[in-house]
């Protein structure tokens, strides 16, 4: 319905992922992409980070269940300090677990432009949690976190009503 996005609801696999990531390198007119249930796994994370690193235009990334790991979550993550145009991001049902959230809490840290992070059953615990509680607080536009279907237990949820104190946005 946008005519600047492109929904792919097909399997990728990593040869399919990277073609995405090199267009998506040298696009400068796309702003929603929904890669979402493509198995692009972890190689296919990395490519779609990589080209996020050059990106300046895309607001809206959906990457719900393409199943890759905290390895692919550690590179998406490292590109992602480096977009200031990024406003949603869906990791939805990616089984990263506490690696990949506290590498995706790292890469956030400071990130001005995100607004909503969905993070529902993503199979992380109070480390993770912990790690984007901290990143939220150094997050000024965030607004919108859904981590739900995940273990952050108390000490998790501590943390993240610690980060919403001290910011009112979210």
């Amino acid at each position: 319905d946008h005519p600047e996005a492109v929904q792919w609801r097909n399997r990728l696999a990593k040869t399919g992922a990277e073609g995405f990531a090199e267009g998506l390198s040298k696009n400068k007119a796309l702003k929603v992409l929904d890669l979402s249930d493509t198995r692009i796994e972890s190689n296919g994370a990395q490519a779609i980070g990589d080209s996020l690193g050059v990106n300046s235009h895309l607001c809206e990334l959906n990457l719900q269940a393409t199943n890759f790991s905290a390895k692919g979550m550690k590179c998406l993550g490292a590109s992602l300090g480096k977009n200031a145009a990024l406003t949603s991001l869906n990791l939805n049902e990616n089984w990263f677990g506490d690696m990949g959230a506290i590498a995706l809490g790292r890469s956030m840290v400071g990130n001005t432009s995100l607004k909503s992070l969905q993070l529902i059953k993503c199979k992380f615990t109070v480390p993770g949690a912990c790690s984007i509680a901290y990143a939220r607080e150094t997050m000024p536009a965030m607004q919108k976190i859904n981590m739900a279907g995940n273990y952050i237990g108390n000490t998790g949820a501590q943390a993240l009503a610690r980060a919403i104190a001290r910011n009112r946005n979210l």
